[in-house]
C-alpha cells in the first residue's frame, strides 16, 4: 500500500475515488506509485526470467532431468 498503488476492498469505491483525487493532487506521490510500479512490472514481466521457470516447472511435473 502507497508503494506502487493503493490498496482498498472494491466496496469502498468512496476511499479510491479519494486515493485517486490523492494522487491527482500530488505530484510527488504520483511519481513515487509511478516508478515502484514500473520496476515492479519490469521484474514480474521479466520474459527470460519466466520463460526459464515455467520450463523447469515443466520439467519438475514431467519428471525430465537436465
Amino acid at each position: 500500500d502507497r508503494q506502487s498503488g493503493f490498496l482498498y476492498d472494491f466496496t469502498e469505491y468512496e476511499f479510491l475515488a479519494g486515493r485517486i483525487m490523492e494522487i491527482f493532487a500530488n505530484d510527488d506521490l504520483a511519481e513515487k506509485l509511478s516508478k515502484n510500479a514500473i520496476a515492479k512490472a519490469e521484474k514480474w514481466h521479466n520474459q527470460e526470467k519466466n520463460v526459464t521457470d515455467m520450463l523447469s516447472c515443466y520439467r519438475y511435473i514431467s519428471g525430465i532431468e537436465l
